[in-house]
């Protein structure tokens, strides 16, 4: 198998740079690349201050700290800092455009055996392969924000990506401590692909007027333990971030995936959420920020959970990962208090599926339950 010891990070932002540290503490060489000197001094400085964090926590010591940060170098040549390396991770902005103008400079400039990988959270790796010499070596590995802190990494194989490099990064993952989950190449792939619909169907219910987006914040943290609920989250995650990757399910499973009425507007609007001081909810410094209101009526989780559930199953019926996998996926990479097959368990599979069914009846097809989860309710 293929030892990884010198490693290009493609883009020197919040992602990159945290890649690049999580990377270079686990002892391999880091080159940090970006298109302007300025990038990659800021994504250097951000590496730096983690270093100091890490020597005032008792972490590492001030020699050891020394020693991480002669372990990057910085470049704004691309074609010429990937001639050497073992493994390239691309970290740009999620634009298929600009993936595919990124991976054909690697292309033409890596070693034939450089393994290409990409940190897209939505896209398709057999999409970006195209065009790539020795498509075998280009994978999805996706990891979670903060990178620090998120201990998840989606390792996605396209249509020609060899055993042997899903193996390598598999492995790779785990020796920068993080916890690989392998999936196929599938729109959202595991993560995404649960969190976007259950954030949409919290958006869609609150614009119905079933319940008010405080109200429903309020019952998935409060009550049903999510680490927070689907407006704030999408507040946090950055509403254009949801809205392009929403986008990118629509373009490739239909209507059922458009993004909610609400969400389109803000984003017009240029309410990104928390990065804009606004989005669902205020962020000024004037105004306090409250989700917590009492539940009046008869609000169901399974509103907006039983569309993630079935979403669950349907990821099994493509054959994209295992029950177990996609569980532990959504817990390590989204927080959920447990998988969507434990809280199928926990709801039992026949009250999901009467839900779906009820949805079907009043919203439509978008909401035909999944044969997987059919078959399970009526065993």
């Amino acid at each position: 198998m293929q030892k990884i010891n010198k490693v290009v990070v493609i883009g020197a932002g919040l992602m990159g740079s945290g890649i690049g540290y999580v990377i270079g503490n686990a002892g391999a060489e880091v080159t940090l690349v970006d298109i302007k000197e300025e990038y990659v001094k800021s994504g250097m400085s951000r590496i730096k201050y983690d270093v100091k964090e890490g020597i005032s926590r008792g972490k590492m010591s001030p020699a050891e700290g020394m020693k991480l940060i002669k372990r990057f170098s910085t470049s704004i040549d691309l074609a010429d800092a990937c001639k050497d390396a073992d493994l390239v991770i691309e970290a740009v902005f999620e634009s298929m455009e600009v993936k595919k103008q990124v991976f054909g400079t690697l292309s033409e400039n890596a070693r034939e055996d450089t393994i290409l990988a990409t940190n897209t959270s939505t896209l398709s790796i057999t999409a970006i392969a195209e065009g790539v010499k020795n498509p075998g070596r280009v994978i999805g590995m996706h990891f979670f924000s903060p990178v620090s802190a998120m201990k998840l990494i989606e390792v996605i194989s396209g249509k020609e990506t060899t055993p042997e490099v899903r193996d390598t990064l598999m492995e790779f993952s785990t020796e920068i401590g993080k916890t690989p989950i392998a999936a196929k190449d599938s729109p959202g792939f595991l993560v995404n692909r649960l969190l976007l619909p259950m954030l949409n169907e919290a958006m869609r219910a609150s614009e119905a007027k079933e319940a008010t987006m405080e109200q429903i914040d309020a019952l998935s943290a409060g009550v049903h333990k999510f680490p927070a609920g689907p407006f704030l989250l999408a507040d946090n995650v950055g509403l254009d971030v949801a809205f392009h990757a929403m986008k990118t399910l629509e373009n490739a499973f239909g209507e059922c995936y458009k993004p909610a009425a609400s969400l389109t507007k803000l984003v017009e609007d240029g309410n990104l959420g928390m990065k804009t001081g606004k989005g669902f909810y205020s962020y000024s410094k004037d105004e306090e920020t409250k989700v917590e209101e009492k539940i009046d009526g008869e609000f169901n989780i399974l509103r907006i959970l039983a569309p993630m559930l079935n979403e669950a199953f349907k990821l099994i019926d493509e054959g994209v990962a295992t029950e177990d996998d996609i569980d532990n996926a959504a817990m390590l990479g989204a927080r959920f208090p447990m998988g969507p097959f434990a809280l199928t368990n926990k709801f039992g599979a026949k009250a999901v599926l009467k839900y779906l069914m009820d949805l079907e009846e009043r919203l439509g097809k978008c909401y035909t339950p999944s044969p997987s989860l059919v078959k399970l309710a009526n065993n």
